[in-house]
């Protein structure tokens, strides 16, 4: 789906089984085999204003913070941790670009990212993935705007790994 008018968050969808969600706003409400927070803008610890962590608890955010200190940290990666405190299996932090993507190589980052993410939900063999992407993923560049980019990217790494759609 390339226009975000074309649907409403939160918005699901089946493919091979597993149920995506993308959702706006506070993604912690959410339960899912694997929570996928966006993230734009990171850092070596997670900031105030990072809910996904510090929902998580103590056990995230250290996990977190050690991860951010690996050599070769950039955008266009994952991190994965423990969920500590949240309803989920697995937490994937994303590394999107510094901003909402307005360059190509932003979006690209952005892509890598969303794409890493469903390849690793696909390896871990879930049933759910729920995706935080909008205004708080994205700094109050809208949600539906970022919904569209993601969809697009998950379709399009779900296509590349001919992974059939079912719903």
């Amino acid at each position: 789906m390339s226009n975000a008018r074309e649907f409403e968050l939160p918005y699901e969808e089946k493919w091979n089984g597993t149920t995506i969600r993308l959702v706006d706003g506070d993604i912690t409400r959410f339960s899912a085999d694997i929570l996928v927070n966006v993230k734009v803008g990171y850092g070596p610890s997670p900031s105030h204003s990072d809910r996904f962590c510090w929902a998580g608890g103590t056990e995230v955010v250290e996990a977190y913070e050690r991860l951010c200190n690996e050599p070769g940290l950039r955008p266009g990666r994952v991190l994965v941790t423990v969920p500590g405190l949240l309803p989920a299996r697995t937490l994937i932090h994303a590394l999107g670009p510094e901003q909402f993507p307005k360059t190509s190589q932003e979006r690209r980052e952005l892509e890598a990212c969303v794409t890493l993410s469903m390849q690793l939900a696909d390896h871990l063999g879930c049933g759910s993935v729920a995706f935080a992407v909008g205004a708080e993923a994205f700094c109050g560049e809208g949600g539906k705007r970022s919904a569209g980019l993601t969809l697009g990217y998950l379709k399009r790494s779900i296509a590349a790994a001919e992974l059939p759609s079912t719903g």
